[in-house]
């Protein structure tokens, strides 16, 4: 009998298990979920409240909005229904849900309705959720109604689609933590139906509520909210169960894109045929870029093509994630295992022929290691459209600034021809060294001389410097050391076996270094940003005042994106004004205050590499609260992979978060 390789991961099972310790004594919480009022939710709790009943299972109502509607009356007979708790709130007299008594009544399960409804000011919880959360706590199983507008993450859609604010909301974990959603759904027509034969609201309410909130737009549009609310919930559910089980094999049960993208010429349609993709099968897709040693050391040119892939990407409404690893078949199978993709579209091979039987490519190791995972291929095209990277097509202005491009190509040029001479003189010391041990040591130990140095240079310089060390020390130890002196030709068959080998093993020793530094790198980059979160965070806690976290927020960004940044604050009158102190302001031009000001007005990111006013030199960014923008971020980039590589700009915005929660304390 074969047993299976894949063997659940022995932190994931421990995860597993105190989740599930501490579910066994939280009571379960099911959530009763519509597009609006009206589709029947407080009704289907009720008549799962008859059936659990019928049961003889303890059911109590705690309470229930029943808004005159006789249906729901009815409901209610023959339920154990709680007292309310009566509360004075200027000058009437107002019912509330009385938490104490259904403590001490301490049912099985409890009733509890409008999950979002904030309670009378001097109950025990401003919300009646929190309400909830500690009889939860206690081990009282709750039902509850829901209305999709109420949750916190999609309340400015709501608005935006009907025009209205809501105000009483529910955090988006209240949901995501809920033991079971039901949907109760129903159709727009049916629901105006309803509406106009005053089975929601009174007939003076209904005519307001169907000339403002309840037009059939807004309906369709609240419907399909609440129907991907509870899809985006199922497929979470089937990647826990997935993930708790180690099923490597991606299911078929929805579509899924991943869009895998080089620093090439061809990244760009690949990123507009997975959107053509996605939208043709109404999918989900991800741009993915697996950064490996190759992808280390790019020039200017490149690192701007590749960033305005990603805006595009990104503007086309993808989701990008950057991985790094050595081997990107593995990392992308692992990818899409995690997330079950089961579509993946990358560019045809470009090598051919013994190039690609010696060397191998992505697609053939796709191919091989990819289990019910659809692949598309996107042939290349010769042309000089596409060649060329066009700003004007996807309205993003990336231009390097001089002094950074002058750097980028020192860099670029200079640089790596420094490696190869360093690699070149050391490989001729060694050469010098094994001279001097010649008739003393045998050819054999000789090598290791070699060896070391190749180590050494790999360690340093890279992978291409080292092989280039390889080589070069093979033909050294032939031409220096191997009968006949002084010449390539070998006398003694024997040694083209030692020459072959030692190739051989010095390649394979540049290439597992080249890993060694690469991962290495990785881990140190990620250690940093840690780090810098975690320094922020610290020295954000010890802030007291606003002047002194606005020290210390403009030392920790400049130390993490080394670049000069300012915040801006508004004044009484909502006018953005620069700070006093001048080493401030000296690099933040007037010009550029009209677009801070537009960046607090509006809540958008605008400035240098955006869509909005590319034409100034800094970028500004909003620092805002859930309700207002509070200042704004001003930075003058040096270096725009430090801003806009996607591991940065979750970065910066992890930093902005925490910075906004400060500012709001100390004010």
């Amino acid at each position: 009998m074969m047993m299976s390789d894949e063997r659940p991961d022995p932190d994931q099972l421990l995860a597993r298990i105190e989740r599930d310790n501490a579910k066994a004594k939280r009571g379960r919480l099911k959530i009763f979920f519509g597009a609006m009022a009206g589709v029947g939710k407080t009704c289907a709790m009720l008549r799962a409240a008859h059936e659990r009943s019928a049961e003889n299972i303890d059911i109590v109502i705690g309470i229930i909005e029943t808004h005159g509607r006789e249906e729901t009356k009815e409901l209610v007979n023959d339920l154990e229904v709680l007292p309310l708790k009566h509360l004075d709130y200027k000058g009437k007299v107002l019912y509330e849900f009385d938490i104490d008594t259904a403590i001490k009544r301490r049912p099985n399960i409890i009733v509890i309705d409008e999950l979002a409804h904030s309670n009378v000011p001097g109950s025990r919880h401003p919300k009646r959720w929190q309400d909830i959360n500690e009889l939860l706590e206690l081990g009282i199983n709750v039902y509850t109604a829901l209305n999709v507008q109420h949750l916190e993450s999609i309340n400015d859609d709501v608005r935006q689609i009907s025009g209205i604010q809501v105000f009483e909301t529910v955090p988006d974990t209240v949901f995501e933590e809920a033991d079971e959603v039901e949907l109760v759904d129903l159709p727009p027509e049916e629901l105006l139906k309803r509406l106009k034969a005053g089975k929601i609201y009174l007939p003076q309410q209904a005519k307001e509520a169907v000339n403002h909130f309840f037009r059939k737009g807004n309906l369709i549009a609240l419907r399909e909210l609440s129907l991907r609310q509870t899809a985006s919930r199922v497929d979470a559910q089937m990647i826990d169960y997935r993930e708790d089980n180690a099923i490597q094999e991606v299911w078929q049960v929805s579509d899924k894109i991943l869009v895998s993208i080089e620093v090439n010429d061809s990244a760009e349609r690949l990123v507009r045929a997975g959107k053509q993709l996605a939208i043709r099968f109404s999918a989900e897709w991800l741009v993915v870029h697996v950064d490996t040693q190759k992808t280390q050391h790019m020039s200017a040119d490149k690192k701007d093509r590749f960033l305005r892939t990603l805006k595009l990407a990104e503007q086309l409404g993808a989701e990008l994630i950057t991985l790094s690893a050595t081997d990107v078949s593995d990392a992308l199978i692992r990818l899409c295992s995690e997330h079950n993709i089961n579509k993946i579209i990358i560019g045809k091979p470009t090598r051919r022929g013994w190039r690609r039987k010696l060397y191998g490519s992505l697609v053939d190791d796709l191919i091989l290691k990819a289990q019910n995972i659809n692949i598309y291929l996107l042939g290349s095209l010769k042309t000089d459209d596409d060649a060329e990277f066009s700003n004007q097509s996807i309205g993003f202005n990336y231009k390097t600034p001089l002094s950074n491009l002058k750097q980028n190509l020192i860099y670029a040029v200079k640089f790596p021809y420094k490696t190869y001479a360093r690699a070149l003189v050391l490989i001729v010391l060694c050469s010098g060294v094994n001279q001097l041990l010649l008739g003393r040591l045998e050819l054999s130990n000789l090598i290791m001389v070699y060896l070391l140095g190749i180590v050494f240079v790999s360690s340093r310089f890279g992978l291409g410097p080292s092989i280039f060390a390889s080589i070069f020390a093979v033909a050294n130890f032939d031409f220096l050391f191997v009968e006949p002196y002084y010449s390539f030709v070998v006398a003694d068959v024997q040694y083209l076996l030692v020459l072959l080998v030692m190739l051989l093993v010095s390649i394979v020793i540049s290439n597992l270094m080249a890993k060694v530094n690469f991962q290495a790198k990785i881990s140190t980059e990620r250690e940093q940003r840690i780090t810098s979160l975690y320094l922020l965070s610290k020295d954000l806690c010890n802030g007291r005042s606003v002047p002194e976290v606005i020290h210390i927020a403009v030392k920790r960004l400049y130390v993490e994106f080394k670049s000069p940044c300012v915040l801006l604050f508004p004044n009484r009158n909502g006018r953005i004004m620069l700070p006093a102190v001048k080493s401030l302001t000296e690099s933040f031009v007037n010009a550029d205050r009209d677009v801070a000001q537009w960046v607090f007005d509006h809540n958008e990111v605008a400035g240098f590499g955006t869509n909005t006013l590319p034409g100034t030199q800094g970028i500004y960014l909003p620092i805002h609260s859930n309700t207002e923008v509070l200042c704004v971020l001003g930075i003058l980039p040096t270096h725009l992979h430090k801003i806009f590589l996607p591991e940065q700009q979750k970065l910066l915005d992890t930093f902005l978060q925490l910075i906004a929660h400060t500012l709001l304390r100390v004010r």
